[in-house]
């Protein structure tokens, strides 16, 4: 008896999907949930452009501090944390072309943000031989600002307060150092915008300004894997 072909076939393709499971075990063995520290910066935070796209502005940068914790299975991920963002420079807007001659109209004159972001990320993975994992998802954020924002109407500073939820995605390298720890880099790109929390202009007299935590986030950092 020669046997039924599609049940070879079968037992064939069981034994491949089991062979490329025991390969990738080994690679990521002992590196199933990790804890990690790292320090990111962000271009352009508050994404000013988006609420004064005639404007030349001089816009803020920020960097941030964080930690990370990571849940890894055999080519899937769960990535979480919290970051705390500080400012590097305060925001200018230098000219606003769209105020008209007459001047009725100002806008902002500078601002300054600083956010605490608690971002969930979920995907897929891929081991890189015994060197390290490469990784990319999607996921979302919750944003809680505060930050200062000064208009040329009023010509005085006032504290704000904004939170957003934003979506988007992470794309990432984990490269092993020693059998516990790992360096990691990583991008994210997340769009969320708050509702308005302040006025900026003299006319019309209601809040228009909103943050928008809108932006790429690079960062950089170290995971020592407890499991």
């Amino acid at each position: 008896m020669t046997g039924n072909p599609s049940m070879k076939l079968s037992v064939r393709t069981a034994f491949i999907l089991l062979a490329m499971l025991l390969f990738a075990s080994p690679l990521m063995a002992e590196r199933n949930i990790g804890v990690g520290l790292h320090l990111g910066g962000q271009h352009n935070t508050g994404n000013i452009d988006s609420f004064y796209q005639y404007a030349q502005a001089d816009p803020q940068n920020s960097m941030f501090v964080g930690i990370s914790f990571k849940f890894s299975a055999p080519f899937a991920f769960l990535r979480t944390g919290v970051d705390n963002s500080f400012a590097i420079n305060k925001g200018n807007v230098l000219e606003d072309q769209s105020i008209s001659t007459d001047h009725t109209s100002e806008g902002l004159d500078t601002y300054q943000l600083s956010y605490t972001a608690i971002p969930v990320f979920a995907g897929l993975q891929f081991p890189l031989q015994d060197k390290g994992v490469f990784y990319l998802g999607g996921g979302i954020a919750y944003f809680l600002g505060t930050g200062e924002v000064k208009s040329e109407a009023s010509g005085t500073a006032e504290d704000i307060s904004a939170t957003a939820l934003a979506f988007g995605f992470i794309s990432g390298m984990q490269l092993h150092l020693t059998r516990k720890i790992s360096l990691y880099m990583e991008w994210e790109y997340l769009e969320g915008r708050s509702k308005p929390v302040t006025q900026t202009s003299a006319a019309p007299t209601y809040e228009n300004f909103y943050v928008d935590y809108t932006g790429h986030r690079l960062q950089l950092g170290l995971m020592y894997f407890v499991l």
